[in-house]
């Protein structure tokens, strides 16, 4: 329950800093967002695994890079982070799953792949980051579709929610693609971390839980 409430005051704030247009706030808020949500999942989680928790702590890197998403290199280096912690996670729950169910990979694979030819297609990022965008985006797709096979395998609510944090992962990050390549604005920003503080806090309750 601490670190939980220390989570909720972060992320709260954190979205009051956005709306309000605080900046100092909203980097120091940022960088707070992920360390209360890997005391959750330590505290909470009777067997905790360490891919779990070195995913929770490549998307804390990978938030304190993209402080700076307007420069070139950062903005790689913390997609590499969320690429590796995406990674991470796919593991975990490739772990919780003893076997696939192959017709519903095979069609929502499909479906995922069309999806990021349309995304890619729609946000058009830059010629030199078309390759780290869309390497990032398939392996982000294959963390929803693993989370859909683990909630079709165990179909408890710790599952549930971490599939749903999964598409919260899927909007967030469309919609960051959209602030970073086509146009911006505060109120867009606002709704990447809204969607994105939601992903992060299910898919961690879920495997905690």
């Amino acid at each position: 329950m601490v670190f939980l409430g220390i989570f909720a005051a972060a992320a709260l704030t954190h979205l009051a800093s956005l709306y309000f247009g605080n900046n100092p706030l909203r980097v120091l808020t940022k960088v707070c967002l992920l360390p209360p949500l890997l005391g959750l999942y330590l505290a909470g989680a009777e067997q905790p695994q360490a891919a779990a928790a070195l995913g929770i702590l490549l998307g804390w890197l990978g938030d304190i890079l993209l402080l700076w998403i307007r420069r070139r290199l950062f903005f790689v280096l913390g997609l590499a982070s969320f690429l590796l912690g995406h990674l991470a996670y796919i593991s975990v729950f490739l772990s919780r799953v003893p076997a696939l169910n192959l017709p519903v990979l095979a069609l929502s694979g499909t479906t995922a792949l069309i999806a990021a030819i349309l995304g890619l297609g729609l946000i058009r990022p830059d010629r030199p980051l078309f390759i780290p965008a869309a390497l990032y985006a398939i392996v982000l797709e294959a963390m929803s579709l693993c989370a859909l096979q683990l909630a079709l395998y165990r179909r408890d609510p710790p599952s549930l929610g971490i599939l749903a944090g999964s598409l919260c992962f899927l909007l967030s990050d469309f919609l960051l693609a959209w602030h970073t390549f086509r146009t911006s604005s505060r109120i867009h920003y606002f709704m990447v971390m809204l969607s994105y503080i939601m992903a992060q806090f299910l898919i961690v309750r879920g495997l905690s839980s």
